[in-house]
């Protein structure tokens, strides 16, 4: 079996299906009544947990589980004040409570995702950054709380590795596109080009950025389950950096109506705070045999279709 924690959010409704397409025995964890729900319809097993609450973990199998993925998270994008309490209880105690329950159930394999926010401070250079690049967080801004909360929960996993032998690997993830995620701003640009609407381009267009569209993601997952040799910290991305000024054009071609093509309206005087970043990818492609699948176009090709059949939608 393997167990998905944090299953009702954006990337675990993806891996999920994946998991079931492919024959595996999933048990869909998450806090909402909604995820539960949308699980059932899909009839597939889903328990009520709540990773700071160490009493849930008791509802959970104690035999026969083969992974635990653990996707449980508390993002800025998903609250209105940063609170350090919040953060540290739902990410680092979270995790601790996920690390336990696989240490006294035997469960041998964990497999973790976190931002690459804790290595931010290498950011505004086109050399791409390894997996094993030093932390060199940023201690302003609204994702200090947040990455401070996750490198907490990967010393913990790191410490769990060490200490008991627990199979772990974290997934270092660039920003990950795909259909059903918070809004941001790439999808504002997918609605206006939609729309035929003008896109405006603040600051300078050029700096590059990576990024990885979820199911990309998600087949990366898939070969660390039954990889359960492969450990450390690999980076998730494409390897490859996009301009916004591309990244735009390419969203104009794939969702404009034909009738109708969004202008690209420069607006320079406006400060866009972008900086580049490219990760290196050649550890994980060589440890776990996997490679991205989807170019940039191809990922916007395939988020419309997803788009117009709204499946993962909660």
């Amino acid at each position: 079996m393997i167990i998905v924690i944090g299953a009702t959010g954006f990337v675990g409704r993806y891996l999920v299906d994946r998991l079931v397409r492919d024959g595996f025995n999933v048990l869909a964890t998450g806090r909402s009544k909604a995820g539960e729900e949308f699980y059932n319809e899909k009839g597939i097993p889903f328990t009520r947990l709540d990773i700071t609450n160490e009493e849930d973990f008791k509802d959970l199998p104690k035999n026969g589980i083969d992974a635990v993925i653990h996707l449980a998270s508390l993002i800025p994008a998903a609250v209105k004040e940063h609170n350090a309490k919040d953060y540290l209880s739902v990410n680092a105690i979270g995790t601790y409570n996920v690390l336990e329950y696989c240490r006294r159930n035997n469960i041998n394999r964990l497999i973790y995702t976190s931002s690459h926010f804790d290595v931010q401070g290498l950011w505004g250079s086109n050399v791409p950054i390894k997996s094993d690049a030093p932390r060199m967080i940023k201690y302003k801004g609204n994702h200090t709380l947040y990455i401070i909360s996750k490198i907490t929960s990967m010393d913990f996993i790191e410490h769990y590795y060490q200490e008991y032998g627990l199979s772990t690997i974290i997934f270092r993830l660039a920003g990950v596109y795909g259909y059903g995620r918070y809004e941001s701003a790439f999808e504002l640009f997918v609605r206006q080009a939609s729309a035929g609407a003008p896109i405006e381009i603040w600051g300078d267009p050029s700096p590059v950025r990576d990024g990885i569209y979820i199911k990309d993601v998600v087949s990366a997952i898939r070969k660390a389950i039954t990889n359960s040799k492969v450990t450390g910290l690999y980076n998730l991305a494409s390897g490859k950096g996009i301009s916004l000024e591309d990244r735009i054009k390419d969203i104009i071609k794939v969702f404009c109506p034909k009738n109708k093509s969004s202008e690209i309206v420069y607006r320079p005087e406006i400060p866009n705070g972008i900086r580049s970043y490219v990760y290196d990818i050649s550890e994980t492609k060589k440890a776990l045999e996997w490679e991205p699948q989807y170019s940039y176009e191809a990922m916007l090709e395939d988020y419309k279709l997803e788009m117009e059949r709204q499946y993962f939608e909660i």
